[in-house]
């Protein structure tokens, strides 16, 4: 996607994702992603299971 976008004329396009499911939880003032389906799954936040893609 970040291909594209620099394709298509933005300048400096970044395009973030997360590994893991799409919940989101926020217990405190961060925000925590579930790592599998089964209830009781490992949470962890999602800044350390962010990923930038830039173009290449």
């Amino acid at each position: 996607m970040a291909n594209d976008l620099k394709k298509a004329g933005f300048e400096q396009p970044e395009v973030s994702g997360y590994h893991g499911l799409g919940k989101v939880f926020s217990s405190d003032t961060h925000q925590y992603r579930a790592l599998g389906e089964a209830d009781g799954a490992e949470t962890v936040r999602s800044s350390s299971v962010r990923e930038v893609f830039i173009p290449v």
